[in-house]
């Protein structure tokens, strides 16, 4: 399984148009995860193997969420971002911090807000942090847009909202 998913990031990373060659090898990466014995919701027993499995598991989940954003295919990266959170949620304690997690769930805030759905979003962004909705900057743009949208309808002057994150 390493081996297609180093093949699936150098696909994923490399110049060309490669999105069908990692389609298909995300879909062997997810039929192989269902070998793995330390996935959600099982109880992890702590051990250097469910420890692998499991960042494994998250590292390639988050990949297919970036590739479903790559593809243009929404209601993919809503699934994958849906699979993550056990992840990012429930399976912490087991993991190292990711890189990508949270531009993933700043990408996922922005989806809620392009598609209007305002509550969801903002159930998405209390289980976020306070200190972090403040200085990540992945989540920082997010979660002041609907804030600096209301003063904009009461001001239409001048846009000054946040900037967009580098």
């Amino acid at each position: 399984m390493q081996k297609t998913f180093e093949q699936f990031k150098k696909a994923f990373t490399g110049a060309g148009d490669q999105l069908d060659a990692c389609l298909q090898l995300m879909t062997q990466l997810k039929i192989a995860l269902l070998d793995f014995s330390s996935l959600p919701p099982a109880a992890t027993d702590g051990s250097a193997t469910a420890q692998q499995e499991l960042t494994l598991a998250r590292e390639i989940l988050e990949h297919g969420a970036l590739l479903s954003i790559k593809m243009m295919d929404i209601p993919s990266f809503e699934r994958y971002v849906a699979q993550l959170k056990v992840y990012y949620t429930d399976c912490a304690a087991h993991l190292p911090e990711s890189q990508r997690q949270f531009p993933i769930l700043g990408l996922n805030l922005l989806r809620l807000l392009a598609q209007n759905r305002i509550a969801e979003f903002h159930t998405e962004l209390e289980q976020i942090p306070m200190a972090l909705q403040h200085s990540n900057v992945y989540i920082k743009f997010p979660a002041q847009v609907p804030s600096h949208t209301h003063r904009q309808s009461l001001s239409p002057r001048t846009y000054t909202g946040p900037s967009l994150p580098h």
